[in-house]
Order: C-alpha cells, then sequence, then structure tokens
C-alpha cells in the first residue's frame, strides 16, 4: 500500500474515533442529565410525602402542639409558596403565584422557578390570613417551618434560621428515636433559680417514677424525653399553676413535642397547690408526690378520668366518656379478672374497677390497676 493510501486510512480511522467518542460522550451527558432530573424528581417526590406525613402526624397531637421541621429541597428550587383556600388570598403579593394559581385552581402547594416543578395538593394546611400565599425561600436546600395543631388542620408558619434554637437537651436515660413514631415529652421549669436542681427534678420524675411505673416502663422505648433549661415561661400561681399557652408553645417548639410537662420548682410553693393537666399541658407541683405525674399525664395522654369524688363533676361529668368509670353493675369489665365494681368515680353516681389506684390516690398506690393499664397500653400500642 502507498504512503498516501496508508495516510488516508489513519485519517479516516481517526475521523471515525473521534466520531464514536463524541457520540459516546453525548450519549454519557444526556445520560447524566437524564439520571439528574430523575434524581430531582425523586428528590421532589420525597420533599411532598414528607410534608404530608408531618401534617398527619400532627394533626393527631393535642391542639396547639408545635413542632419544628426541616425539609429538603431540589437543588433548582427557589422558593416554595403555599395557598390557603380558606382564607382571604392576596393575588398581588407574588405575580408569578397568581398566574399559576389560575392554571391549577385545585393545587395549594407551588415551586418556583414554575418550569421545573408542578405544583401539588397536600391536604390539611391552614395559613393566617396576613400570610396567605406564605412563600419560603430555599436556604442551603433547606426549608424551615413550623407546625401548629388546631381544631381540624394544622397551621403552617416559616422558621427563619435565627429562630432555631439549640437548647433541647435529651433527658439521659432515654432513647432517642424517630419523633414521627415515638412519644415526644418536654419538661419545662417554671421558678427555678438553679438549673442543677431543674434538671435533678427530670430525671427524678423521668427515670424513678415514669419508667417505674407499668405500663409505662415496659413502653420506655417508645418515648423521647427532652427538657429545655433556658428559658421559663409565663406563669402564676394561686390554688392552681397557671400558664400562658403562647408562652408554653413558643418555649416548647424549640424540641420535638407532644406533650409538655412543666415544673413549678417546690421552693416557691405551697403543698396545696393542685397540679393540673389539660390538652398536651401536665402543670406538676413538685412539692406533691412525684406521682401526680403519672396520674396527671394519664389524664391527656389515655383520657382516664379521676377515681376520687369531687363535686366540681356533679354537674357535667358522664361515665360513658371516659373509659375507668362505668354504671351500675360496671358492663364495661365485667368478667374480667382482678376487677371490682366500686362506688366512686368523680361523682358518687358512677363506679370504678379497683379500690385505691394512682388515679384515686397516689399517696396510697403506685399501681394503676388492670383496666387503667389496659387503657394506656391501647394507646401506646400506637407508637413503634
Amino acid at each position: 500500500m502507498s504512503k498516501k493510501a496508508q495516510l488516508a486510512s489513519t485519517i479516516i480511522l481517526y475521523i471515525l474515533l473521534v466520531m464514536i467518542i463524541g457520540f459516546t460522550l453525548a450519549l454519557s451527558i444526556k445520560s447524566i442529565q437524564s439520571f439528574k432530573k430523575t434524581g430531582q424528581r425523586v428528590e421532589m417526590q420525597n420533599l411532598v410525602s414528607t410534608l404530608e406525613n408531618s401534617i398527619k402526624n400532627q394533626k393527631i397531637k393535642g391542639k396547639g402542639s408545635i413542632e419544628s421541621i426541616t425539609l429538603s429541597t431540589p437543588s433548582n428550587i427557589e422558593t416554595v409558596c403555599f395557598v390557603d383556600s380558606n382564607e382571604l388570598f392576596s393575588p398581588r403579593s407574588f405575580m408569578q403565584l397568581t398566574k399559576e394559581k389560575e392554571i391549577y385552581p385545585d393545587k395549594n402547594v407551588f415551586f418556583f422557578p414554575s418550569e421545573k416543578f408542578a405544583p401539588s395538593k397536600i391536604k390539611g394546611i391552614k395559613l393566617k390570613e396576613s400570610e396567605n400565599p406564605l412563600c419560603i425561600k430555599s436556604v442551603n436546600n433547606k426549608l424551615n417551618l413550623k407546625l401548629t395543631t388546631e381544631e381540624d388542620s394544622t397551621l403552617l408558619e416559616s422558621v427563619s434560621q435565627q429562630d432555631i434554637k439549640k437548647n433541647c437537651i435529651i433527658v439521659p436515660g432515654s432513647t432517642v428515636g424517630d419523633s414521627n413514631k415515638k412519644i415526644d415529652i418536654v419538661f419545662l421549669g417554671f421558678n427555678y433559680n438553679d438549673k442543677q436542681l431543674f434538671a435533678q427534678d427530670v430525671d427524678d420524675y423521668t427515670n424513678n417514677y415514669l419508667f417505674q411505673i407499668e405500663p409505662f416502663s415496659t413502653n420506655k422505648e417508645k418515648f423521647n424525653i427532652w427538657m429545655i433549661d433556658e428559658q421559663s415561661p409565663d406563669c402564676s400561681i394561686t390554688n392552681y399553676i397557671f400558664c400562658d399557652s403562647l408562652s408554653v408553645n413558643k418555649i416548647a417548639s424549640n424540641c420535638p413535642n407532644d406533650y409538655v410537662f412543666i415544673l413549678a420548682d417546690k421552693n416557691n410553693l405551697r403543698n396545696s397547690i393542685r397540679s393540673s393537666a389539660v390538652s398536651n399541658l401536665a402543670k406538676i407541683n413538685t412539692n406533691d408526690n412525684k406521682l401526680v405525674l403519672l396520674h396527671e399525664f394519664s389524664h391527656i395522654f389515655a383520657g382516664l378520668a379521676d377515681e376520687y369524688t369531687d363535686r366540681y363533676y356533679n354537674d357535667w361529668f358522664d361515665a360513658k366518656n371516659y373509659p375507668n368509670c362505668d354504671y351500675q353493675e360496671c358492663p364495661s369489665w365485667s368478667g374480667i379478672n382482678n376487677t371490682d365494681c366500686i362506688k366512686g368515680c368523680s361523682t358518687n353516681e358512677f363506679f370504678r374497677s379497683i379500690k385505691t389506684s394512682i388515679m384515686r390516690n397516689y399517696d396510697k398506690s403506685n399501681e394503676f390497676g388492670v383496666i387503667n393499664q389496659q387503657t394506656i397500653t391501647k394507646q401506646l400500642e400506637a407508637y413503634k
């Protein structure tokens, strides 16, 4: 073969090689782009599903419960906007959103730049009228939100980086698990001048009482126990402990919380001041028997009634609304071993299943009894 023919053949081979490399590179780039888009779609699906699950979990918590969450967003999402169709919408606040809402009237979550991802619809979201729409910028691919449980929905608000506190402390001896699957309790202290004393009281109530009494003792792993010792709620003392709910919720929101316990320092209390519980909040006189915490918690966690009698209940109490009180002959637990039918359960009209229990007199008993224990256990079974 002549040198000219060899040169021509070599040139053709180089050209073919360059074409093959170029074609392969183009395919690789296209594959990478396709893979990247698929990854971003997965990220978006995870964002939406995580928010949906957080809204659902928040709805089953007590009214007023607050939790801060952080969601990961795809890298090319700059802003996420939420719209509440039940509140007055301000269309001029974000003109691009207004256009999107006209195209997708049934959607309530929008992503910008809008050409990147289609909007979504998430049930149960409520916004303040003054913040409708609520548009939040993604910072470092993160979206910070505050969820507050209301009657039949979850109020959504933004949380700035400055609002995210670092003073939520896990109580020694408590496990730490997924808050969506655990019962989160946060302790706050009122009138404590000594952080160490507050920490000792929290440890005592948690590890020497709550986790020592059945059925809580065998379900310890279902709890995350937290405390905040940097801030104190706005409370006052009369015959009871009164606390401003907004003050309590603002502080407690620094931790995951299903239930909030406020311990009032015994050095500032009389023995006669009563502990109490309502919704997801229990206020504890630390001068009282430590078992009072289990008594009050069982009211708000399992819906148990007082088994002592008090004239306060005479005008409105009905046993049908409480699992541990019954009518004459106690049909609700008749035939269950180790139960009785004893007159006196919140009023003298109704009956209880045990002579003395934590729900009647925690100074004389450190057990719940069969019916109370079954009721609490049933509630605990909802958690992993």
